[in-house]
C-alpha cells in the first residue's frame, strides 16, 4: 500500500509490515501508512499481525523531525498518539512480532482528578474553588481574568484548546496543563485508586463498608 508499510490479508489475519529500509523510525509518512494500514484492517475485521524488519522492530519517532520545527514535531506527536490509541481500543486483536530493536514512542499519562470542573467561566477553578480558599469577589474575577489568558497563551502555542475539558479546572489549572500541554487523559482519581488497591476484591470479603464524605453539597453528587 505504500514504499514504508505492506499489507497483506490472509484470511481473517492482517499482516502489516513496517520497513522503510533502515531503522523504521515514526516520521510522519511512517504514522500516517499505518494509520491507512490499521483503516484497511477494520474496513477488513482482520486480526492484526504488526511486523518490522527482521533486526530491527522500530527505533522510534524521527529525531530529524524534532529539528524541523514545532508544527511538524506536534503533528508527529499527534499522530503517534493516535496510533497508540488505535491500537490499544482495537475491535479485534492486534499482535506484534518483535523480532529485533525496539524503542518506545512514548508514555501515556493519566490524569487523576475528580474534579470535573473547566478551567475558566462560572464552574471554572476561580468561581467554584477560589471562595472556598477565601478569595472575594474581586479576587475571584482578576484570578478567573488570568487564567483565560493563561490558556489562550497555552492554546496559541499547542494549536488546541482543553480550558472548557472536564478536569481542567483540577488543583487550580493544573489539570489544564496536564491535558493541554502533557497530553493526559483525565480519569476518575477515585477509579484509579480503587482499581489499584484492588477494591473490588476486597469489597467481595467485607461484611461492612464504611465511607466518609468531608462536606455534603452539590459536588458530592
Amino acid at each position: 500500500m505504500s514504499e514504508l508499510v505492506q499489507y497483506e490479508l490472509d484470511g481473517a489475519i492482517a499482516t502489516i509490515t513496517i520497513d522503510d529500509g533502515k531503522l523504521n523510525v515514526f516520521s510522519i509518512a511512517m504514522l500516517n501508512a499505518l494509520h491507512g494500514a490499521l483503516d484497511r484492517a477494520e474496513h477488513d475485521g482482520a486480526v492484526v499481525l504488526l511486523r518490522g524488519r527482521e533486526r530491527c522492530f522500530s527505533a522510534g519517532f524521527d529525531m530529524n523531525v524534532f529539528a524541523a520545527g514545532p508544527e511538524p514535531i506536534l503533528e508527529m506527536l499527534t499522530l503517534g498518539a493516535t496510533l497508540a490509541e488505535r491500537v490499544l481500543s482495537f475491535a479485534r486483536p492486534v499482535l506484534v512480532a518483535c523480532s529485533g530493536h525496539a524503542i518506545a514512542a512514548g508514555t501515556f499519562l493519566p490524569l487523576a482528578a475528580d474534579v470535573r470542573n473547566p478551567l475558566t467561566g462560572p464552574d471554572g477553578a476561580a468561581a467554584v474553588f477560589g471562595p472556598q480558599k477565601g478569595a472575594g469577589a474581586g479576587q475571584v474575577a482578576a484570578l478567573d481574568a488570568n487564567l483565560g489568558r493563561w490558556a489562550a497563551l497555552v492554546t496559541e502555542a499547542t494549536g488546541h484548546d482543553r480550558s472548557q475539558a472536564p478536569g481542567a479546572g483540577a488543583a487550580g489549572g493544573v489539570g489544564f496543563a496536564a491535558q493541554a500541554v502533557l497530553g493526559a487523559e483525565q480519569r476518575a482519581g477515585i477509579d484509579m485508586i480503587l482499581e489499584l488497591v484492588g477494591f473490588d476484591a476486597a469489597l467481595d470479603r467485607a461484611d461492612l463498608v464504611i465511607t466518609g464524605e468531608g462536606s455534603l453539597d452539590s459536588q458530592s453528587l
